[in-house]
Order: structure tokens, then sequence, then C-alpha cells
């Protein structure tokens, strides 16, 4: 099974505009199983009001989708987390406790012999640490095997132990982050009841500021 988890920034590269055809062709070469995208956004002047959700989720071919908005922006439109997988599953959103900055959400989607789980915490290390704790609670009572995807805003060596705390593996990879010259991962896989393949990082011309983390699981 391969999964993706990329932090699409809206479509926008470093330099340029958004691009909704450069991101639905992006997403459209990774053949994966599971989809995971972050700061997608819904109707949004910047992004040229495209649904972003709705064509990945055509661009990939899922068979079960959802989106789940954290913010409003201008009058018109939301940015938020969004999952796209190939097999049926039911949805829910958890909105994760902030002390302050941005609201953040998790996108939980429950298979059959899955369950999926994407986010995009705080950019503050200490507020990001606080959501990851609560997110890994909430987690315990979900059915495994679990896969947890998304910019978690912090570096291996910060989400290493609480994961394994909670059952979790962290798969490994290079830097994805920023794109035009990566130096960290900030972009994580985890898993729990499942075994973890290669790992690749996409080195394409970016449609983001991160690159797009892809993970083979058994």
């Amino acid at each position: 099974m391969r999964v993706v988890t990329w932090n699409v920034r809206h479509g926008r590269p470093r330099h340029g505009f958004a691009s909704n055809r450069k991101l639905e062709a992006t997403v459209e070469r990774f053949g994966a199983d599971v989809v995971a995208v972050q700061e997608v956004d819904r109707r949004v002047i910047r992004s040229w009001f495209a649904d972003q959700p709705a064509l990945i989720a055509r661009a990939v071919q899922a068979h079960a989708s959802d989106y789940a908005p954290a913010r409003r922006l201008a009058f018109t439109g939301d940015d938020g987390v969004a999952l796209n997988l190939g097999v049926r599953a039911t949805f829910r959103t958890l909105r994760l406790p902030h002390r302050w900055g941005q609201p953040r959400v998790a996108l939980v989607a429950e298979a059959t012999e899955l369950t999926v789980v994407t986010t995009h915490l705080q950019n503050h290390a200490d507020e990001a640490r606080y959501q990851l704790d609560w997110l890994l609670e909430e987690l315990e009572s979900l059915p495994r095997p679990c896969v947890l995807l998304g910019d978690l805003n912090l570096r291996p060596e910060d989400v290493d132990a609480p994961l394994q705390r909670a059952g979790f593996e962290l798969a490994g990879g290079g830097p994805t982050e920023p794109a035009h010259d990566p130096r960290q991962r900030i972009d994580h896989v985890a898993v729990a009841g499942l075994a973890i393949g290669p790992v690749t990082i996409d080195d394409e011309r970016p449609v983001s500021d991160h690159r797009p983390l892809i993970v083979e699981l058994n």
C-alpha cells in the first residue's frame, strides 16, 4: 500500500502563482492508495476559487474522500486538510485544542481494515507538541492498523518518543521543507500495526513549499 502526505500550500510554489493544473498533475502521478494533503483551499481567491479537495479527489480517482476546513478565509472560502482513499470509508473531523494561533483540525477515515488520520499542527513547536499529545490520546481508542500522516511542524527527534509511547512507528525519509532546498522533515508518516517499506521524497519540480513524502506499507 502506497501512502502520501503533502502540504500543498494551495498549489503555490516559492515563486509565482498557484496552479491547480500542476497540483492535479502532481497528485495524479503518485499512484497512491492514500493521499493526505494539508493547506488545501476551497473557494479562495489565491487559488482561483477552485475546490481543490474535489479536484485532487478526481485526480487520484479516490473511492472515498473528505475535506475538513480549519479556518475561514476572506468571505468566500476556507482551507484545511483532506484525505483520499482507494477504499470506501467513513469520515469525521476532530478540532484540535489551541491556546493561541490559527485553529487546526484532524480528519479521521475508518475503512473496513484500516484507520487513516491526517492533520496539520500549529507552527510553533510547543503548541504542536501539545496538539500531538492530545491527538495521540484520541487515537488510542481507534481500530488498528492505523496510519497517521501530516505536517506536524515538528522534527523527527520531537515526534519519535511520543509516537512510540502511543504504539506508532515513525517512517524515515529525507528532508521535505523548504521545497526549493530541503533542510528539515516536518512532514511525517507513522503507523501502528503495519510494516514500513521504502520511503521516497518526491523531488520533481515542486508545486508547494513542501515536498511530498511517499511511503510503501505492508
